[in-house]
């Protein structure tokens, strides 16, 4: 799938529309129809560059009443195109190939709840439809949307814990998190803040911290535009990972240099693999303090005893648990985020 337009960014409240296009398209006889959105029986076409989709006035209208407006308006336009009236949009075809199917669909078409930020076809879905759904006022779409962002930048650390790619950053090198990964975060920033949805900044913003200096390039889509945080987030996701790297060394002692576990038969072989993991910990989080990601893909294939390496895991997650409640006031978010899980 294409990456996100820079079409369907969020309008500024006194600025971008959800009005027809003024732009001419020519004559409307060379309109091509898509493939998937043209019903010989619709009543209205609209117009995305040269793409025709010839839909239904009755049901957008009943689902968005930005969409009720433009028919209105339409209703009494001269352009027409087959004896249907036009109604020209400012989004590019491709996102409105993502908004369509849940308007009008052909099968039952639930929003998926298992998206990933590391797959982009995915998260470019995701993103689209919350802000087309924003813009055109359809609160059934943006509601299920909203809830799939939740889920991806969760405020629940057992939910966080759970994820497949728990064990990503520190697993191996080529299942590390690719800045890409890292940068789409920025764009769910900008996705919070649109819709009210303070709950995924901590995490979100967590995601842009780790990006160290690059964050403040923002992220470059496939058409060249630049979507970057606001000075504000960036102040705070800069600060947020300052914070992160002043808690590289406390973090590293309270894992590995405790004792052998009570039970432990071999204490002075688990004492010395606990230095020699700490070590590799400096290491490991130097090069990104990524101080949430479980670190058992590069611990736990040192050969500790069992007792030594439950206490370790129990250790690392209590750690990373304790570093989740305080990721609000990491970020400087405890008056935007008044309830963050545990």
């Amino acid at each position: 799938m294409s990456s996100t337009p820079s079409d369907v960014q969020k309008r500024e409240r006194d600025g971008d529309s959800s009005t027809p296009s003024n732009h001419p398209l020519g004559v409307l006889g060379d309109l091509t129809r898509d493939t998937h959105f043209w019903f010989e029986d619709g009543n209205v076409v609209l117009v995305s560059q040269n793409i025709g989709f010839k839909v239904y006035q009755g049901l957008l209208a009943s689902q968005s009443p930005v969409f009720q407006d433009l028919f209105a308006s339409a209703s009494h336009a001269e352009e027409t195109y087959e004896g249907s009236p036009v109604v020209r949009l400012c989004d590019t075809p491709e996102c409105l190939r993502y908004l369509l199917p849940y308007l009008l669909p052909t099968k039952c078409l639930p929003i998926p709840t298992d998206i990933s930020m590391d797959k982009e076809d995915q998260y470019t879905q995701l993103s689209v439809l919350i802000l087309l759904a924003d813009k055109y006022q359809i609160e059934s779409v943006a509601q299920q949307a909203i809830e799939c962002l939740k889920t991806v930048f969760t405020d629940s650390f057992d939910r966080w814990d759970a994820r497949p790619e728990a064990d990503g950053l520190h697993a191996r090198a080529d299942s590390q998190p690719s800045t890409s990964h890292r940068l789409r975060a920025i764009n769910a920033v900008h996705l919070a803040r649109i819709t009210d949805t303070p709950s995924v900044l901590p995490l979100a913003l967590y995601h842009c911290a780790l990006l160290g200096d690059k964050v403040a390039d923002g992220w470059t889509r496939d058409d060249g535009t630049v979507q970057r945080l606001s000075a504000g987030h960036l102040e705070r996701a800069m600060g947020g990972y300052k914070h992160l790297c002043e808690k590289r060394e406390g973090f590293l002692d309270s894992l590995f240099r405790a004792s052998p576990s009570a039970e432990c038969r071999t204490q002075i072989l688990c004492g010395e693999l606990l230095q020699i993991l700490r070590e590799q910990g400096v290491g490991v989080y130097y090069e990104t303090p990524a101080l949430l990601d479980r670190p058992s893909g590069w611990t736990f294939r040192m050969p500790l005893c069992q007792p030594c390496t439950r206490e370790l895991e129990a250790r690392e997650k209590a750690q990373r648990r304790d570093l989740w409640k305080k990721l609000p006031d990491i970020f400087d978010l405890t008056e935007e985020v008044k309830v963050w899980g545990a």
